[in-house]
């Protein structure tokens, strides 16, 4: 049951941090066409966003209880602190942050603001690399289908 739960919680955290990256990525691509809608989008963006900065810290506190199997886990300080210190805990750190920056654009708009939620949807892909789940050869791909010309930005 503790496994569902914790996997159904990360789960439901990608599909909104992911969510949340792709309304910058929208409005830049197709913002200008949609001057009416802008706002209304933009209002999603940020509830997404919040959503998945909610259940990505709620996923981390909910990995101690799976990794022992109960919930009483969660309470567990030594096992929250080896989490946090792990490539998981930089990957969280990451995923967090890059969502913050997408809520305080949506939040108080600005001309840098589509600057840094662009940024900040673009911290979620380079998770992958922090805690394992990418080797070299996944990183080169992915920069290079990210590169606007089809060439890897990583030499090696």
């Amino acid at each position: 049951m503790v496994d569902f739960i914790a996997i159904s919680v990360r789960a439901l955290g990608f599909v909104a941090a992911l969510q949340a990256a792709g309304v910058p990525l929208f409005l830049w691509l197709f913002g200008d066409d949609l001057p009416s809608s802008m706002g209304a989008i933009q209002r999603l963006g940020a509830r997404v966003a919040i959503a998945g900065l909610l259940l990505t810290m709620a996923y981390q506190v909910l990995e101690p209880a799976r990794l022992t199997g109960e919930l009483v886990g969660v309470f567990d300080s030594s096992i929250q602190a080896l989490l946090l210190a792990s490539d998981l805990g930089t990957a969280t750190a990451v995923r967090v942050l890059g969502l913050a920056m997408v809520v305080l654009v949506w939040l108080k708009p600005s001309r840098f603001g589509a600057a840094a939620a662009l940024a900040g949807s673009g911290m979620g892909p380079h998770r992958g690399r922090l805690d394992g789940h990418c080797g070299h050869d996944c990183a080169v791909l992915a920069y290079a289908l990210r590169s606007p010309f089809g060439r890897s930005v990583e030499q090696g």
